[in-house]
C-alpha cells in the first residue's frame, strides 16, 4: 500500500514501513529491465495469440499445460519464436499483471527444476506482454515493481534476458 508518499506492507497484524533505500533498490532493479511499448490492436489476450500463430509469426504454447503431482496445473508460456518466450495477460484489474509475473517467475523455476518437461526457455528472451487498461503508462504499484524484480533475478539466474513488453488500451 501507498500513502503519502510513502509504502507499506501488513506484516504481523500492523502495517510497516518500507524502508527508503530497499524501494529505490528495487526500482532501480526493476529500470534496467528493458521495456518496449507495443502498437495497440484492440484484442484479447486469447484473439491476440490465435492472430499471431495465424500469421505464422510464433509458435503457440497457450494451454499447453503441465500438471505437477497430478493436480497443480501450470502453463509454460503463451507463444514461443527463435528468439522470445511470451506470456501474455489482459489487465481487468492490477492483480492480473502481478499474477502474470508469478505465473512466468514459477515457470522459469519450475523448468529449471526439471518439473515442466522440456526446456522452452533455453537460449531465448523471456517476455512478459502486459495488455495494460491505461493510456497512458506513470508508474508502477510496488508490488507489481517487487514481482518484476522476482522475475528478473529468476531470468538471470538461468541467462535469460528478461523483457516487458507494454500494450495500451487506446
Amino acid at each position: 500500500m501507498q500513502l503519502n508518499g510513502k509504502y507499506y506492507v501488513f506484516f504481523r497484524n500492523e502495517w510497516v514501513e518500507f524502508s527508503e533505500s530497499y524501494v529505490e533498490f528495487i526500482q532501480e532493479q526493476v529500470d534496467s529491465i528493458n521495456f518496449h511499448i507495443e502498437p495497440s490492436t484492440n484484442q484479447t489476450e486469447t484473439e491476440l495469440i490465435n492472430s499471431l500463430v495465424a500469421k505464422g509469426k510464433y509458435a503457440q504454447l497457450h494451454k499447453d499445460n503441465v500438471y505437477i503431482n497430478g493436480k497443480y496445473c501450470i502453463e509454460k508460456a503463451d507463444l514461443m519464436d527463435d528468439e522470445n518466450v511470451i506470456m501474455i495477460k489482459d489487465q481487468h484489474q492490477q492483480a492480473d499483471l502481478v499474477y502474470l509475473i508469478k505465473q512466468a517467475t514459477t515457470s522459469l523455476r519450475l523448468t529449471n527444476a526439471g518439473e515442466l518437461g522440456e526446456n522452452v526457455f533455453n537460449g531465448r528472451s523471456v517476455c512478459l506482454w502486459m495488455l495494460v487498461n491505461r493510456k497512458k503508462l506513470t508508474r508502477l504499484s510496488f508490488h507489481l515493481l517487487d514481482a518484476l524484480n522476482d522475475f528478473k533475478k529468476s531470468a538471470f539466474a538461468l541467462n535469460l534476458t528478461p523483457e516487458v513488453w507494454i500494450t495500451l488500451n487506446e
